[in-house]
Protein backbone atom coordinates (compact mmCIF):
# COMPACT_ATOMS: atom_id res chain seq x y z
CA UNK A 1 0.00 0.00 0.00
CA UNK A 2 1.57 3.35 -0.90
CA UNK A 3 -0.03 6.04 0.82
CA UNK A 4 0.44 10.15 0.11
CA UNK A 5 0.65 12.35 3.36
CA UNK A 6 0.34 16.39 4.06
CA UNK A 7 2.70 17.27 6.73
CA UNK A 8 1.34 18.71 9.65
CA UNK A 9 3.70 16.49 12.12
CA UNK A 10 5.50 17.74 15.03
CA UNK A 11 9.16 17.21 16.05
CA UNK A 12 9.15 16.04 19.55
CA UNK A 13 13.57 16.61 21.50
CA UNK A 14 12.51 14.08 24.13
CA UNK A 15 14.57 11.19 24.98
CA UNK A 16 14.51 10.10 21.15
CA UNK A 17 13.54 12.36 18.89
CA UNK A 18 10.39 11.52 17.34
CA UNK A 19 8.09 12.48 14.05
CA UNK A 20 4.45 12.19 15.68
CA UNK A 21 1.89 11.55 13.29
CA UNK A 22 -1.17 14.01 12.85
CA UNK A 23 -3.01 14.45 9.58
CA UNK A 24 -3.01 12.80 6.74
CA UNK A 25 -0.06 10.40 7.93
CA UNK A 26 -1.54 9.41 11.46
CA UNK A 27 -4.82 8.78 9.20
CA UNK A 28 -2.71 6.37 6.88
CA UNK A 29 -1.26 4.38 10.26
CA UNK A 30 -4.63 4.08 11.72
CA UNK A 31 -5.75 2.43 8.64
CA UNK A 32 -3.05 0.36 8.27
CA UNK A 33 -3.81 -0.44 12.03
CA UNK A 34 -7.40 -1.93 10.68
CA UNK A 35 -5.25 -4.60 9.13
CA UNK A 36 -3.82 -6.27 12.01
CA UNK A 37 -5.97 -9.09 12.43
CA UNK A 38 -3.79 -11.17 15.44
CA UNK A 39 -5.79 -11.73 18.44
CA UNK A 40 -3.09 -10.97 20.88
CA UNK A 41 -2.36 -7.20 19.19
CA UNK A 42 -3.22 -4.05 21.10
CA UNK A 43 -3.48 -0.92 19.06
CA UNK A 44 -1.41 2.30 20.16
CA UNK A 45 -3.41 5.29 20.38
CA UNK A 46 -3.24 7.85 18.07
CA UNK A 47 -1.11 10.31 20.37
CA UNK A 48 1.52 7.83 20.66
CA UNK A 49 2.25 7.12 16.78
CA UNK A 50 5.60 8.42 15.77
CA UNK A 51 8.27 7.81 13.93
CA UNK A 52 11.83 7.81 15.91
CA UNK A 53 14.62 9.67 14.10
CA UNK A 54 17.13 9.21 16.72
CA UNK A 55 17.90 7.44 19.94
CA UNK A 56 20.43 5.73 21.91
CA UNK A 57 23.81 6.75 23.28
CA UNK A 58 24.60 8.93 20.19
CA UNK A 59 21.36 10.39 20.08
CA UNK A 60 22.18 11.66 23.72
CA UNK A 61 25.88 12.82 22.67
CA UNK A 62 23.90 14.92 19.62
CA UNK A 63 20.92 15.92 21.98
CA UNK A 64 22.39 19.50 22.71
CA UNK A 65 23.23 20.38 19.88
CA UNK A 66 20.28 20.59 17.56
CA UNK A 67 19.24 24.07 16.39
CA UNK A 68 15.24 24.84 17.00
CA UNK A 69 13.40 24.91 15.43
CA UNK A 70 13.66 21.75 14.01
CA UNK A 71 12.36 21.69 9.64
CA UNK A 72 9.60 19.48 8.71
CA UNK A 73 9.99 16.83 6.52
CA UNK A 74 10.02 18.53 2.77
CA UNK A 75 9.14 15.00 1.26
CA UNK A 76 6.12 12.69 1.17
CA UNK A 77 6.44 9.40 3.31
CA UNK A 78 5.00 6.16 2.51
CA UNK A 79 4.07 3.56 4.57
CA UNK A 80 4.08 0.01 3.91
CA UNK A 81 1.59 -2.73 5.09
CA UNK A 82 2.18 -3.86 8.30
CA UNK A 83 4.50 -6.44 9.49
CA UNK A 84 5.07 -8.44 12.97
CA UNK A 85 8.15 -8.27 15.03
CA UNK A 86 9.44 -9.92 17.73
CA UNK A 87 12.85 -9.19 20.34
CA UNK A 88 13.11 -10.82 23.65
CA UNK A 89 9.46 -10.69 25.50
CA UNK A 90 7.94 -8.06 22.98
CA UNK A 91 6.12 -8.11 19.60
CA UNK A 92 5.00 -5.28 17.81
CA UNK A 93 3.06 -4.89 14.47
CA UNK A 94 4.93 -1.94 13.06
CA UNK A 95 4.66 -0.33 9.34
CA UNK A 96 7.85 0.72 7.78
CA UNK A 97 8.52 3.96 5.66
CA UNK A 98 9.37 3.54 2.09
CA UNK A 99 12.01 6.38 2.15
CA UNK A 100 14.61 5.31 4.25
CA UNK A 101 17.22 6.91 2.44
CA UNK A 102 15.35 10.41 2.63
CA UNK A 103 14.62 9.53 6.20
CA UNK A 104 18.11 9.58 7.01
CA UNK A 105 19.22 12.29 5.01
CA UNK A 106 16.88 14.26 7.01
CA UNK A 107 18.19 12.94 10.14
CA UNK A 108 21.45 14.42 8.76
CA UNK A 109 20.70 17.33 8.03
CA UNK A 110 18.83 18.03 11.53
CA UNK A 111 21.88 16.94 13.44
CA UNK A 112 24.53 16.51 11.39
CA UNK A 113 25.26 12.98 11.34
CA UNK A 114 23.22 9.45 11.85
CA UNK A 115 23.28 8.45 15.25
CA UNK A 116 21.32 5.27 14.12
CA UNK A 117 22.81 4.13 10.82
CA UNK A 118 21.08 0.79 10.67
CA UNK A 119 18.23 1.90 12.16
CA UNK A 120 14.95 1.10 9.55
CA UNK A 121 12.40 4.14 10.17
CA UNK A 122 8.73 3.07 10.75
CA UNK A 123 5.12 3.72 12.93
CA UNK A 124 4.95 0.94 15.74
CA UNK A 125 1.28 0.41 15.40
CA UNK A 126 0.36 -2.31 18.14
CA UNK A 127 1.66 -4.62 21.01
CA UNK A 128 1.01 -7.03 23.42
CA UNK A 129 0.00 -4.05 25.87
CA UNK A 130 -0.89 -0.89 24.08
CA UNK A 131 1.34 1.01 26.02
CA UNK A 132 4.28 2.88 24.01
CA UNK A 133 7.24 2.06 25.76
CA UNK A 134 6.21 -2.27 25.28
CA UNK A 135 7.00 -2.03 21.95
CA UNK A 136 10.02 -3.18 20.19
CA UNK A 137 11.99 0.01 20.10
CA UNK A 138 15.03 -0.78 17.22
CA UNK A 139 14.32 -2.52 14.13
CA UNK A 140 17.55 -2.75 12.17
CA UNK A 141 19.10 -4.21 9.28
CA UNK A 142 19.32 -2.31 6.24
Amino acid sequence: MRSFVEFEEEIKIESVLKLGLSGSLLATAQRLQKKIKDPDSVLLTGKDLHITLASGPEWKKEKNRIQLPVPEPDFRIDLEDPKMITQGNRTSWYSRVRQQEEMSQYVKDILGTIPNRNRIYHVSLANLTGKVGDSVATIEGK
